[in-house]
């Protein structure tokens, strides 16, 4: 029996692009654990130096900063990592155009936050505080702009780089600042200027160097239709931001600090997580937005692989803290946060959607309906704040965090809707049964030996959850060989059946 060539050269090219994926994804995450780590410590550091009180301050600012900082990006970084991936020949002109509305665009951001920070707040210390915050904003988000470059040439090892040097450099300065000097809040912010000042140079000085030199001159005639293009992802992400920021800013209003506090805290461990949810999709990014122009085939089997390897990754944090959240927040925060811990079992079930929710809003984006994001967003806002008016009142910070909980399941559902219906459409319940069972059986096992050892424990929860997906054959024979051919380094002939 002869071997067919053409089935040949797909397995070839599915390989190598595995290949490609898992090199970039592996620099990510590798980057990302380490910011992971480097966040948890210097959070930890904060709770400790500052106090619930102060850092009940801290809350509120990063609150308020948070909101505006995708507003300085307005989601030009996922439409440059869209252009230049589908037309490299023009890649110049269009990091030119991006560069120069984010010029305007940052400047705009600053002058709104300074006004804003000076209206809502009579206290010099938070005003001198959100200055600097709204500085190191504008730096961060012509780092984004830069990371976009990396993205867009499938060169994730150089964001890994840009990661690891300005996380280091966020954990010495912070110390220093905070422990050392004693600055206090304003030490806090002053850290944070000075980190995301240098990253955005670190970041300039790369993408000159090995990718795109910066000519404005004569280059910039695209910035119209990255506008048009990027409003809808950027007014979507301020809005989802402000989703997530909306039960502090409440909670400030409703509560005292020492329940902003509380919330915050554990937000902020979530929020070092998040950074795995949003990075799990960026190598693939670019390969999506090719094939959303040159094979709809390849861009449905790859947003399904896609969907059942976030599922299999996500669901997993979920369980861990519902379980181990109390020993967590001990770690990390200190004893004095222990009460968060009701308000982190439920965030894990958040950052476990959240997986997917990236994913869709990546979908959205390839396929040019990124309107939809917006849509979505204003809906689970409206979710969110209903049910925070209702809940703070009565359940304090375990209320706004169940609101926000509801609030992203009704944005996975209508983000899968519209992927469904205008890009691509798959069967959810053939890629999520099985890992969903995977997760209850774990939860079972859990259920009896978590109280035992908290380390016995997670190992046998890890166990559990990978022989059950085993057991029930989660994987098919077709991802096992592929998987198989993309780790293995022989270079033999790939795919060819013979006799």
């Amino acid at each position: 029996m002869s071997s067919n060539p053409d089935r040949a050269d797909t397995n070839v090219h599915r390989v190598r692009l595995g290949r490609r994926v898992v090199k970039n994804s592996l620099a990510h995450y590798g980057a990302t654990a380490f910011d992971v780590m480097t966040n948890l410590v210097s959070v930890g550091v904060l709770t400790r130096y500052l106090g619930i009180h102060e850092f009940g301050k801290y809350a509120f600012i990063m609150a308020f900063a948070a909101i505006f900082k995708l507003m300085a990006g307005m989601g030009i970084p996922s439409i440059v990592v869209r252009e230049i991936a589908r037309d490299k020949e023009n890649a110049e002109k269009i990091y030119a155009s991006a560069f120069l509305l984010q010029i305007f665009i940052a400047g705009a951001t600053l002058f709104i936050m300074v006004v804003f920070i000076n209206l809502l707040s009579a206290y010099a210390l938070v005003k001198t505080a959100a200055t600097l915050c709204a500085v190191a904003v504008v730096c961060e988000s012509f780092s984004k702009l830069f990371s976009a470059i990396f993205q867009s040439y499938e060169k994730m090892e150089f964001d890994a780089y840009q990661t690891l040097f300005t996380q280091s450099l966020y954990v010495i300065s912070t110390v220093l600042c905070v422990v050392v000097f004693g600055s206090g809040l304003t030490g806090v912010f002053i850290a944070l200027l000075f980190t995301f000042f240098c990253e955005c140079m670190f970041g300039f000085c790369i993408v000159n160097k090995k990718f795109l030199r910066l000519r404005l001159t004569g280059n910039c005639d695209r910035w119209r239709y990255l506008l048009k293009e990027s409003y809808p992802v950027g007014i979507k992400r301020v809005l989802r931001m402000l989703n997530y920021r909306v039960d502090t800013l409440l909670l400030a209003a409703m509560k005292s600090s020492v329940e902003v506090g509380l919330f915050h805290s554990a937000y902020k461990i979530i929020q070092s997580l998040t950074f795995i949810a949003v990075g799990s999709t960026k190598a693939i990014a670019p390969i999506f937005s090719r094939y959303a122009t040159t094979s709809k085939e390849s861009l449905q089997l790859g947003y399904e692989k896609s969907f059942k390897f976030l599922i299999l990754i996500g669901l997993p944090f979920g369980i861990f803290f519902s379980y181990f959240s109390k020993p967590v927040i001990t770690l990390v925060l200190g004893k004095a946060f222990v009460d968060a811990t009701p308000i982190l079992q439920i965030f894990g079930w958040v950052l476990a959607l959240m997986f997917l929710s990236n994913l869709m809003e990546n979908m959205l984006i390839v396929g040019s309906k990124q309107v939809y994001t917006t849509i979505t967003t204003i809906v689970s806002l409206c979710v969110n704040v209903i049910l925070d008016i209702l809940l703070i009142s009565k359940w304090s910070c375990v209320g706004a965090s169940f609101a926000t909980l509801v609030s992203e399941m009704a944005m996975f559902g209508l983000m899968f809707y519209f992927v469904s219906k205008h890009v691509s459409s798959i069967s959810i319940g053939k890629v999520a049964i099985k890992p969903i069972f995977a997760c209850i059986a774990t939860c079972a096992i859990l259920f009896y030996i978590c109280h035992v050892n908290v380390c016995l424990a997670i190992g046998c929860g890890i166990l559990a959850y990978v022989c059950v997906l085993l057991l029930i054959r989660s994987f098919t024979r077709e991802e096992i060989s592929l998987f198989r051919q993309i780790i293995s380094r022989k270079k033999s002939r790939i795919g060819l059946s013979k006799n």
